[in-house]
């Protein structure tokens, strides 16, 4: 009604009411682009290998938006390229549940299983994947190679990187992925070779860099070494394998000095066991076998398959004249040397002949002796994916879980499910995720 006058609160009130309407669309109309234009600088990471890059990239849109479907996807795509298999199968799932296209989720697990090797689950999608790549071939690449390397299928994954290298010459991850191929089979030149044309292709790719440096050091150029170690730490200073490496690498030229400097303790820090190892050994190297003695004890109770932790121990033992002590580590060593010539051999024997499951047993069972573990069940899924009723392997499996089964209740029913094909009456199938 004309010339009745409203309230100061009222107009107070309404003015803070439409000026938060005003921030709130604001926010929403600036909160879309900044969003996108994370996912275009993540998948710019993404496709240069720069993992962590990507993760900030991500991480941001996660804060901004929690529930933007894309930012989750790519999220689970990241982690589970960083190794974080539960982190990536969390975010996949998250996705799903904001309403992300469930072919697209149903896609980003099929590669996260070929990535950790699941080759039963992954390699009925293999021909769906490549018939249909949505711009994702070398994400597709990458996994199948990944998945028939853990099958210990490698002339399959040397033909998916011949097509690799075929399609895009310039990309260096087959490069990469060669070279570890290579190094699984002992052929460190080659595999030296490779990671070269991969850091050629792509300075700072990371991982090419790092696996370079570290065939360097096993050949003993050390300065070499550290050429491509230091670049890595100065890019990214939390690296630890390039810590690590250049610690090592100095310690090796008796620069021990600077070594214990590369290790040392930064506020709120507490070291890892590879660290606390590599500090140990500084002081083997050192003389102050005591003190080597208590670091390298305190890492092999973390790291008890790391074949350098228990010899730097075994040296530290020695020199504090701890001599009964150090005897079954040198005997595990000189057992660990005759092993890895014998299983040498046999990775050539299946190089040759891929459907070996003979030399794919055997291997897994030196490998169980010398508690690899992780290596030794490769070796022996491998060979029940060339055979899936080989009594042998199934033999050897269930009593692996069966003499750990204290250790994870899962081992119970594992054990249970390949004793069963020993006796093809009763089958068990293990309820595993």
């Amino acid at each position: 009604m004309a010339g009745v006058a409203v309230p100061r609160k009222t107009r107070l009130l309404v003015f803070l009411c439409a000026l938060s309407g005003l921030l709130i669309l604001g926010i929403f109309t600036w909160r879309t682009p900044a969003v996108g234009f994370a996912h275009y600088a993540a998948r710019g990471a993404l496709k240069r290998y720069e993992l962590h890059v990507a993760l900030s990239w991500l991480e941001w849109a996660e804060q901004v938006d929690g529930r933007d479907p894309t930012t989750l996807l790519l999220l689970g795509r990241t982690q589970g390229k960083l190794g974080d298999l539960s982190n990536a199968t969390a975010f996949i799932e998250r996705a799903r549940q904001a309403g992300c296209d469930s072919e697209l989720c149903r896609r980003e697990t099929w590669l996260l299983q070929a990535r950790y090797g699941r080759f039963r689950d992954a390699e009925p999608h293999f021909s769906e994947l490549l018939a249909d790549p949505r711009g994702d071939q070398a994400e597709i690449g990458e996994a199948l190679f990944l998945a028939y390397r853990a099958a210990r299928r490698f002339s399959r994954a040397k033909q998916v990187l011949d097509a690799w290298q075929a399609d895009d010459p310039k990309d260096p991850q087959p490069h990469f992925l060669r070279g570890m191929l290579f190094a699984d089979a002992g052929f460190s030149d080659l595999a030296e070779n490779a990671y070269r044309d991969a850091v050629d292709l792509q300075p700072t790719h990371e991982p090419a860099s790092l696996a370079l440096a570290q065939t360097l050091v096993q050949r003993h150029h050390l300065s070499e070494a550290l050429a491509y170690y230091r670049p890595c730490l100065e890019r990214r200073p939390e690296s630890e394998v390039a810590r690590l490496g250049v610690a090592r690498c100095y310690r090796l030229q008796g620069r021990l000095q600077e070594s214990r400097e590369v290790l040392s303790i930064k506020p709120d820090e507490r070291l890892s066991s590879e660290l606390t190892a590599e500090l140990g050994a500084v002081e083997v190297a050192a003389g102050n076998y005591e003190v080597a003695v208590q670091l390298l004890e305190s890492a092999y109770e973390e790291l008890p398959h790391f074949s350098h932790v228990r010899q730097q121990l075994a040296l530290a033992l020695a020199g504090a004249g701890r001599h009964q002590q150090a005897a079954p580590h040198f005997a595990f060593l000189d057992l660990e040397h005759r092993h890895r010539t014998r299983i040498r051999e046999l990775a050539a024997i299946v190089n040759g002949d891929v459907g070996n499951t003979e030399a794919r047993v055997a291997l897994g069972k030196l490998l169980i002796e010398l508690q690899a573990d992780e290596e030794a069940l490769s070796w022996l899924y491998g060979a029940l994916d060339v055979d899936p009723s080989l009594l042998a392997a199934h033999l050897v499996l269930a009593d692996f879980y069966d003499r750990r089964s204290n250790t994870n209740p899962k081992y119970v029913e594992l054990a249970s499910h390949h004793r069963s094909f020993l006796q093809p009456d009763i089958v068990v199938q293990p309820d595993i995720d």
